[in-house]
């Protein structure tokens, strides 16, 4: 693929980019690339501390949005909905899935570990923690 042209990666680590932007999961798309079963976490582990590969995956996602003329917001706007449609008919778990893909989204989550967050970023917590609240707090 071009976008990783300029990119100091093998092909293995453009399949593991490739199937990380699919599944978001660094384990899963470690076997998917091909990687040995018993080296899987730390190699996963490895890969997504690796600066070439965040930009890899940065670069893919930006493409994918574009090609499909998809933005964050729409996308965001889009999970908040899907939230209020499961509060609405008191689905807790699909109101934390909805919560947990919108972490993701803005980049508050990865794999389960909360990271640090910029002001673009802190905005979505933001958003993601009044939603939480209202969920727990305001009765219908």
């Amino acid at each position: 693929m071009s976008l990783f042209n300029d990119l100091n990666i093998n092909d293995k680590q453009r399949a593991f980019v490739e199937h990380y932007v699919e599944t978001f999961n660094a384990q899963e798309s470690c076997r998917r690339a091909g990687y040995s079963p018993k080296s899987v976490m730390p190699q996963s582990a490895n890969l997504m501390k690796n600066p070439q590969i965040q930009e890899a995956i940065n670069r893919h996602r930006s493409a994918i949005a574009a090609k499909h003329e998809i933005t964050r917001d729409q996308l965001a706007e889009g999970l908040v909905e899907a939230f209020s449609m499961a509060r609405a008919r008191e689905r807790p778990n699909e109101m934390v899935s909805a919560i947990a893909a919108l972490a993701k989204l803005t980049g508050l989550m990865i794999d389960q570990r909360v990271l640090q967050t910029d002001q673009h970023s802190q905005t979505h917590l933001e958003a993601v923690r009044t939603l939480s609240r209202k969920s727990c707090l305001e009765p219908d």
